[in-house]
């Protein structure tokens, strides 16, 4: 089977390592290539970026060295679509093969980023409040009440400790308390929050290119069947760009079912690549 490489762009406030699991999930011929955003995980003492476009530029000399010599597919996550959406297009603009798909989850489409949420004017403990709404897991009709807690400590293993049996109702009260137990808890969400707010805000300002080249390659969305931020009409959009095939492929989760539901994310993946 012939070699090729998946190249996985991360979403809001995550390090692309935690698309390292994935790799055990497919087969040898397929190489799963995490893209790490400048300030982020593996490249955390580089300066991070103000902007998508900044983002890309730094991430396409890296990307056209990665993807030079096997075909390869891009994967993008949420913000991380939109991400790899505008490195595609400087990818073709600047006379590099295209790739042999695009797949996307969880995103509206390009053009109306300027009308996603914004973390600008919002204190900690409102953003707090509004992420865990927006990434409450819902499946079978059954929230889970500690779910906040458990993806914070996925990011970041090391605030485990403080968080463990905690709910998202504690948590959110804990961090208002000025007391020991309330930093510890704020400080276990202080990156995640910062990340968060800067990756909005430069979502919510999102230029996208003057002339946008179409994307001849086969275009795949994967969208959750509970997200309550974004619905499968918006996701539809991302087809305007597409002049192959289009398709939606939807999965059991909400606003994040790809990260808890990467089993199914990553057979349909293979599906599409394979």
């Amino acid at each position: 089977m012939e070699k090729q490489k998946l190249l996985c762009v991360p979403p809001a406030a995550c390090s692309a390592m935690m698309y390292l699991q994935w790799q055990t999930l497919f087969p040898e011929s397929v190489e799963v290539v995490p893209i790490e955003l400048p300030g982020r995980g593996t490249k955390f003492r580089e300066k991070p970026c103000n902007s998508i476009d900044e983002i890309t530029d730094c991430l396409l000399e890296e990307v056209m060295k990665k993807a030079e010599d096997v075909p390869y597919s891009v994967f993008g996550l949420c913000s991380g679509s939109v991400v790899a959406f505008d490195l595609v297009q400087k990818l073709l603009r600047n006379g590099f093969r295209a790739p042999a798909n695009f797949i996307g989850a969880s995103s509206r489409e390009p053009a109306v980023q300027i009308h996603a949420p914004s973390a600008l004017d919002v204190s900690d403990e409102m953003l707090v409040s509004i992420f865990m709404n927006i990434f409450k897991f819902k499946i079978n009709d059954e929230n889970r009440a500690d779910y906040m807690c458990k993806f914070v400590a996925k990011l970041h293993p090391e605030s485990g400790e403080v968080l463990d049996g905690m709910s998202d109702s504690e948590f959110l009260a804990a961090i208002k308390e000025d007391n020991e137990k309330g930093r510890k808890a704020m400080a276990s969400l202080r990156r995640s929050v910062d990340m968060l707010r800067t990756d909005s805000i430069m979502l919510h300002h999102y230029q996208m290119p003057e002339t946008v080249l179409p994307m001849k390659m086969p275009v795949t969305m994967i969208h959750g069947k509970y997200d309550t931020l974004i619905k499968r009409s918006e996701v539809a959009e991302w087809k305007k760009y597409c002049t192959s095939s289009f398709a939606i492929r939807m999965i059991a989760g909400g606003h994040l079912a790809t990260f808890d539901n990467c089993a199914e994310t990553v057979n349909i993946i293979k599906e599409t690549i394979l």
